[in-house]
């Protein structure tokens, strides 16, 4: 998180970034999207992990316990990262690209079955990871809780789409959690927190978009250790910013880049996602 398909690409998509920064003027409460509780998600099969459901479990019966907060957060946030980057390879896989852009498209147009089960798990993995911000929990712990948070609530957003995510104002509590972890250690988990702020700058809308800060933020990622998912966002930023050499450059690495214990279950479709990237560059000429 990184966990952070981060990530949250993600692990964590264009899309979510986006909305996800679109909410910091307004914190109005409002009514979110309806979504099948986590446990009705996990009992449809599509997510096949007995971890989430023995974590869930756990929770409801200790909802104060920050230990078990942090581990269902974990968790939960793996299963809808991989719930999302298979759905995204799937309908990528579909595309006949002819440039970048479509493939990255692609991020945007998930069927709404997806958003379904990523904002019921999602859902639940923000409830227990402020749990577990909120508890007096103190180095890695801290860190990986507010990484969390933001990861789980960009989700929350992505699902709910722009209008409601809007009024229920996850926005400012999504940078709050980002800004934290960095305070705390930019560097956890291998510069989980710096790819997460960098993502954030690179797909914001106006003001809030930074691609400069951005690059800072995604090339300190790279240095703390290179990724399938730190050089796959940072192929992204730098085609956004029309350097599509050095974005092909970015996306190449992928394929040999040593995934971490945080990544490994998505990396292989982070590295086909990149190979689609490539393969759109070299039919578009790029």
């Amino acid at each position: 998180m990184t966990r952070t398909s981060h990530a949250p690409r993600r692990s964590i998509g264009r899309r979510w970034l986006r909305l996800s920064t679109a909410f910091v003027a307004l914190a109005a409460g409002a009514c979110s999207l309806t979504a099948p509780p986590a446990e009705d998600v996990l009992r449809t099969g599509e997510v096949d992990d007995q971890r989430c459901e023995a974590a869930v479990a756990a929770f409801r019966a200790r909802p104060d316990d920050p230990e078990v907060a942090l581990q269902t957060a974990r968790v939960l946030f793996e299963a809808a990262d991989l719930t999302v980057q298979q759905a995204l390879v799937a309908e990528a896989e579909q595309v006949a690209a002819v440039s970048v852009a479509d493939v990255l498209a692609v991020e945007d147009e998930l069927p709404d079955a997806v958003r379904e089960r990523v904002l019921g798990l999602a859902n639940t993995g923000a409830e227990a990871a402020q749990v577990a911000v909120d508890a007096p929990l103190q180095g890695d712990a801290l860190v990986e809780a507010n990484v969390l948070l933001a990861q789980h609530l960009s989700f929350v957003a992505w699902a709910n789409g722009p209008m409601r995510s809007l009024m229920a104002g996850y926005g400012g509590r999504i940078q709050a959690a980002m800004a934290r972890a960095l305070e705390l250690d930019a560097t956890w988990d291998h510069g989980a927190p710096l790819r997460l702020k960098g993502r954030f700058l690179c797909e914001a809308p106006w003001p809030l978009r930074d691609r400069d800060a951005s690059l800072e933020l995604l090339r300190r990622a790279v240095e703390q250790r290179a990724l399938p998912i730190h050089h796959l966002f940072l192929g992204d930023l730098l085609s956004e910013r029309g350097d599509a050499a050095g974005a092909i450059e970015q996306w190449r690495m992928v394929a040999n880049a040593e995934a971490d214990e945080t990544t490994r279950r998505v990396a292989p479709f982070h590295r086909r996602m990149a190979a689609l990237r490539l393969q759109a560059a070299q039919g578009s000429g790029s």
